[in-house]
Formats: C-alpha cells, sequence, structure tokens
C-alpha cells in the first residue's frame, strides 16, 4: 500500500491476519520540478512502474528496478503534459500498459497512449467554465479487460460512476 501525502509518500505493508500496518519506507515524492505538490500516484501491474501525477498538472512515469527497494532513484521515463489546465487528483495504468486514464480538478478525464506518449481522448464533465454548478472528478480505474474506464463525478446533487467504452479503434 502506498500513500502519497503532498510532498511525503509512504510505503506500507499490510498484515492479513491482525490488519495492521507496518511503515518500510517514507521518502520524498516532490517530483515536481518547482515544489509542486504530488496528488496521486498508482503502480503499474507487477510493481514496475510508477505513474504520479499533481498540482503542476504534469503526470510523470518512472520505471521502479525493484518494488522494495526505495534508496536506488527511480528513472523517469515519461512526461504527460498539455493535458489538464489543473491539478491531477488520479489515475490509473491499464493492465497492458498501454494506456493511462487521469482526472483533474479542472472536471475532466484524460486517456492517454504511452506506446504513442500523446492524449487520445478528453472527456469534460463542466457544464461552464467557473460554474459552481459543474460535476467534479475524483477518481479513475481501467476495467481488467480495458474496453471500460470508470469515473467517479460529484455534484451537490450527489455521486455518480461515469463507464466510459474505449474505443479501441480510436486507441490504436
Amino acid at each position: 500500500l502506498a500513500v502519497c501525502m503532498g510532498q511525503i509518500t509512504v510505503i506500507y505493508k499490510i498484515h492479513p491476519k491482525d490488519k495492521k500496518l507496518e511503515e518500510l519506507q517514507r521518502f520524498r515524492t516532490d517530483f515536481g520540478d518547482k515544489d509542486s505538490f504530488s496528488n496521486t500516484l498508482r503502480w503499474s501491474a507487477k510493481n514496475t512502474g510508477l505513474a504520479v501525477g499533481g498540482d503542476d498538472r504534469t503526470i510523470r512515469l518512472y520505471k521502479v528496478n525493484s518494488a522494495t527497494d526505495f534508496q536506488t532513484p527511480f528513472e523517469k521515463t515519461l512526461e504527460l503534459k498539455r493535458g489538464h489546465y489543473e491539478g491531477v487528483n488520479c489515475i490509473d495504468i491499464s493492465a497492458s500498459k498501454k494506456f493511462l486514464v487521469s482526472t483533474g480538478n479542472d472536471c475532466t478525464m484524460i486517456v492517454w497512449s504511452l506506446e504513442k506518449r500523446s492524449l487520445i481522448k478528453k472527456m469534460t464533465m463542466a457544464d461552464k467554465q467557473g460554474s459552481g454548478d459543474n460535476f467534479s472528478t475524483k477518481g479513475c480505474c481501467f476495467s481488467p479487460c480495458e474496453n471500460y474506464i470508470y469515473m467517479l463525478a460529484s455534484k451537490r446533487s450527489g455521486s455518480f460512476l461515469v463507464k466510459y467504452t474505449m474505443d479501441l479503434e480510436l486507441a490504436q
């Protein structure tokens, strides 16, 4: 379990029998160039990569040599920019590692192609810019088959789970 708390990330081990948390490592994750806060992180399948998003609207991907070695610096492999115009609040990496989905404080959900290193789909939940009645996007994840993306959207009237069907032809 990794918990990102602004500029500090803590790695915990969950003991299944007694459900207690054991802190394994605490390290600075201020990955931004100018002291930007990291808001969210996601491990890839098999813990070989780490994606970090934050207030600077950039998503950074890192190669992780070992999911248990936190002394060796992570190698930055990719930066995804020019998608969100406000901070990134949630990210998920597809099981195939071909796609990344992100939501932001700008009421948007973005699907990125990691192979093409670019934005392939942007969906907004905003009725109009600056309106207090817009949906806020608070979470996102891929289905195991990668055919669907689920997004959590909230409004004054409640919270909604949005199911988006991936256009696999567009993603190729």
